[in-house]
């Protein structure tokens, strides 16, 4: 955020000048008194896993963004049964076994990334994929995973949000920049 602020603003930021504090919803979202200063508040999405954190930022007004980053070598159990819809486990069960590993972590950081886009919890979304008037469709292909949110809301229309993923070492990580209004 430092970086961002001062390129496009020259503005010196401490540290300690940038505050991370949840919204409403419990989104992070950035402050300190240099938000007037530049007169808006940054777009900001932060994850972490072990030991390795990241963060996406965006100074573009009614832009969401949201990034999450899993381990490959960290054991979650049978979190499919409950992160996957049907239809998405037997695209799993399709897929030799030495990548389901790692596209079913591909899959989960796409939707993460989708639900911190949408300021809402990765459990609001798995809830509204299944509502028959908010859906979220998931599409796989190579190292982009296309999540097409066609929720009920005024602010998406029915446009798809497309999260990209991809695999770093041990770690794989998603990205989504969506820009509320556009022309997707």
């Amino acid at each position: 955020m430092r970086a961002l602020v001062k390129e496009h603003f020259r503005v010196d930021l401490c540290p300690a000048d940038v505050e991370i504090v949840p919204d409403g919803y419990g989104r992070p979202q950035v402050a300190g008194a240099w938000t007037r200063q530049i007169g808006m508040t940054p777009a900001v999405s932060i994850s972490h896993t072990r030991g390795m954190a990241v963060a996406l930022a965006s100074l573009e007004p009614g832009q969401m963004v949201g990034i999450d980053i899993e381990s490959l070598t960290h054991s979650r159990g049978d979190f499919q049964s409950v992160a996957f819809s049907e239809p998405e486990r037997r695209i799993l069960d399709t897929m030799p076994q030495d990548v389901r590993d790692e596209w079913s972590l591909r899959m989960w950081c796409a939707k993460e990334a989708v639900a911190k886009a949408l300021g809402r919890g990765f459990a609001e979304v798995c809830r509204r994929s299944r509502s028959p008037r908010r859906k979220l469709k998931m599409e796989w292909s190579n190292s982009i995973c296309k999540g097409a949110c066609c929720m009920s809301s005024r602010s998406l229309r029915g446009r798809p949000m497309i999260a990209y993923t991809s695999r770093g070492k041990d770690f794989v990580f998603s990205t989504i920049v969506y820009q509320q209004g556009a022309v997707q």
